[in-house]
């Protein structure tokens, strides 16, 4: 396990925490093939999909391990990715996109991860929206840092 890229298994985790989340799944677009809340991975979204969604992705991971005499070290990581909504709609309705994934994964929230004893969501810090304009059509993404803790079995 200490060698072990973890991100894909949080990025699994999250997207269905939050995709079983009905008030936020509400404000979120469908999509087209399968009828699922418009949550995708980074660089993943179909093009022409439906507005808003939320993409997950752009993780780090570093080691969070603890020392322990032998047999007895435990193993972890201390993950950041980003969650952000993408939507043509106005600034209110985005942030209220983001509140409820910030209600979703307030601190402590547990996550269920394969191979790991515990992992929780801890930190989650929304960061300044970005604005583009293409062919006179606003997009705004609202995008928000989470900090993700994993540790094995002791």
């Amino acid at each position: 396990m200490p060698s072990e890229v973890v991100l894909g298994k949080v990025y699994v985790a999250l997207k269905a925490l939050l995709a079983a989340t009905a008030p936020l799944t509400a404000l979120l677009a469908v999509k087209t093939l399968g009828g699922a809340p418009a949550i995708y991975d980074e660089g993943s979204v179909p093009q022409g999909s439906a507005m808003p969604y939320l993409v997950v992705g752009a993780g780090t991971q570093i080691p969070w391990h603890t020392m322990g005499v032998e047999g007895t070290a435990r193993y972890g990581w201390n993950c950041t990715l980003q969650i952000k909504a993408v939507g043509q709609g106005t600034e209110a309705s985005g942030l209220a996109i983001m509140s409820q994934v910030a209600a979703v994964l307030s601190d402590g929230r547990e996550l269920s991860l394969a191979g790991y004893g515990s992992s929780w969501a801890e930190e989650f810090m929304l960061q300044p929206t970005i604005i583009t304009m293409l062919a006179a059509v606003t997009t705004r993404e609202w995008p928000a840092i989470v900090r993700v803790f994993c540790h094995d079995t002791p």
